[in-house]
């Protein structure tokens, strides 16, 4: 039985996709929200393709830290692409099956649907 659990755990596991941080700014952009969106665009993880230089932009070494699609296998992007450097899904998980206002307004579900919390484990992997 723990094994089924176990494995029926990973088959729904490697189903939550990436869906990109334009899917997070329809919610996390309102002022009553905080306004995470604008937050995120403006500030160093939206552009941390901006800091690689020629190659370094198709180096997967590179890219696993500057930009969140290249962090994760490609069967799991569903909308993110390169460009969009160091997304909301980084530090919190694929987005699929969590971005609904539905869900998130239960953490507890939308943590069982991919959703993580960041820890300082999380920075650090980059950082």
């Amino acid at each position: 039985m723990g094994i089924t659990v176990i494995f029926s755990s990973t088959l729904l596991a490697q189903d939550f996709k990436y869906i990109g941080a334009t899917k997070c700014k329809m919610c996390h952009n309102k002022p009553d929200k905080g306004e995470q969106y604008n937050k995120w665009q403006a500030g160093p993880h939206a552009k941390a393709m901006d800091a690689l230089k020629g190659d370094e932009k198709n180096d997967a070494t590179c890219l696993k830290c500057h930009s969140t699609s290249g962090s994760v296998d490609n069967g799991l992007l569903a909308g993110l692409k390169v460009d969009d450097a160091v997304s909301c899904e980084s530090c919190h998980g694929p987005g699929s099956h969590y971005k609904s206002a539905a869900v998130m307004k239960n953490k507890k579900l939308a943590l069982s649907k991919g959703m993580t919390e960041p820890t300082e484990e999380t920075c650090k992997a980059c950082h």
